[in-house]
């Protein structure tokens, strides 16, 4: 096989490598789910969660229960991911991601993640993420 296709074949195959999130591991999604499921799913009430975009030790999760909908911010500090902030809109804007300790080019590819992981959710999801009115400090709970 002559050198340059082999070098094209390995590029192929290591560039989906170099496109993803920045230290994001494939189990962060689903221990995020867990600890915002342990702490508000109810059975009359059940919790939906999706889509979750992380970058480094922050996350945001799009939520809906019955009515009601919003986004969580959490953060991952020592292995273990806690409930920063919910809130609406404001928790994937770029601004607002610098004010947690991003960097600005960090927080706008972060926020271009979040526009991406949500164009590929329900529009009816989306919507209720944007009726969260303002954002609300969350306690720090964690996945203990």
């Amino acid at each position: 096989m002559p050198l340059v296709v082999r070098h094209a074949l390995i590029s192929l195959l290591i560039m989906p490598l170099v496109l993803l999130p920045a230290t994001a591991k494939a189990d962060d999604g689903d221990d995020i789910r867990r600890l915002m499921m342990k702490t508000f799913d109810r059975q009359d009430a059940p919790l939906k969660i999706d889509p979750v975009t992380v970058r480094d030790d922050l996350a945001v999760a799009g939520w809906t229960q019955a009515d009601a909908g919003g986004r969580a911010l959490l953060r991952q500090s020592n292995g273990e991911w806690s409930l920063t902030f919910c809130g609406g809109d404001a928790l994937k804007q770029a601004a607002f991601l610098r004010d947690q300790g991003m960097s600005s080019a960090a927080a706008d590819q972060f926020a271009a993640e979040i526009a991406a992981a949500e164009a590929r959710t329900d529009p009816s999801m989306v919507a209720q993420f944007s009726r969260f009115d303002g954002v609300m400090p969350m306690s720090g709970q964690s996945q203990r």
